[in-house]
């Protein structure tokens, strides 16, 4: 088995710390403003932490297009964002139309963010389909 390339141990390193940031901030900041009632700045700092890890995530993938050496993996990852970004904006402004007529529930807006990545899975699976592989970088 090949080693895995310098941009995508990048990749891997950064997205891992984006998301153990975010777990981490995401428990601390329920526990402190649900349970222990912390407010005001201190409040809105807490709730950003999240908020600014999830960002993370546009940008780490950003950087794996950057330093992605080989044309067609990121030609592939380029295709996968792409694909993802139709998805999840397409499904939010579905959902805000009918949200805003009363038609179905309200969604809290940090769900689009995982759509995007559950789209990124689908972009993997269409240049599966249309060009032979999911791709793996490694």
């Amino acid at each position: 088995m090949a080693t895995m390339k310098a941009p995508q141990r990048r990749y891997v390193r950064r997205m891992a710390l984006a998301m153990a940031i975010y777990v981490a901030s995401l428990f601390l900041a329920d526990h402190l403003i649900e349970d222990r009632g912390v407010s005001g700045l201190a409040a809105y700092a807490l709730a950003l932490v999240p908020g600014l890890c999830v960002a993370s995530i546009f940008w780490i993938v950003g950087r794996l297009i950057v330093e992605q050496d080989d044309e067609f993996l990121r030609m592939l990852i380029v295709r996968q964002s792409l694909i993802a970004t139709g998805l999840a904006f397409t499904g939010a402004a579905v959902w805000g139309f009918l949200e805003q007529f009363d038609l179905v529930a309200h969604v809290d807006a940090y769900w689009w963010p995982v759509w995007w990545c559950f789209g990124l899975g689908a972009g993997g699976l269409a240049n599966r389909i249309t060009h032979g592989t999911w791709g793996n970088c490694w």
